[in-house]
């Protein structure tokens, strides 16, 4: 109890007798003498393919998240243009517009991860907006191509 840092969070201190879990201020203690029979090396390499599994459900699960939360962010980008194609008076589906939406959405997508890979000259608090900003000047683009009834620079849809 005396090792844990008071200015810190969260700590995790592991000891041969026991296990100190801090969290939120909060002190949790686990003595490793009351599960000293049930826990040896074995019944870990017994579980090692089952948290393997459990590894590639978790994958699995957040590449399925990530995909939906990029659908979804390109529905509310084709309802915003929805929005801007009426004030417009320009006839578009939804379809149409989720099209565009889906391209928005890779634009900014790819922008971000050359910027992830240039070690982030646009500060990550910025880059929310600054990929907004660059959905948005696509969205319009795509609609008004649609209204002149000839492809934009660039702009596939």
């Amino acid at each position: 109890m005396d090792d844990i840092d008071s200015e810190k969070i969260a700590q995790v201190l592991i000891s041969n007798s026991n296990l100190l879990i801090k969290d939120l201020g909060q002190v949790f203690e686990i003595n490793f003498e009351t599960i000293k029979g049930t826990i040896n090396n074995q019944t870990l390499v017994g579980m090692v393919p089952y948290l393997y599994g459990a590894e590639i459900v978790l994958i699995l699960f957040g590449i399925i998240a990530l995909f939906l939360r990029y659908l979804l962010g390109a529905f509310g980008y084709a309802l915003i243009g929805m929005t801007v194609a009426s004030l417009r008076q320009i006839p578009l589906s939804l379809q149409d517009l989720f099209k565009i939406g889906i391209y928005c959405k890779l634009l900014s997508a790819l922008v971000g991860a050359v910027n992830e890979v240039l070690g982030y000259p646009i500060p990550v608090e910025y880059w929310y907006s600054v990929g907004m900003l660059i959905s948005f000047v696509y969205l319009t683009k795509g609609i008004v191509a649609h209204k002149t009834n000839e492809s934009s620079k660039g702009m596939i849809v």
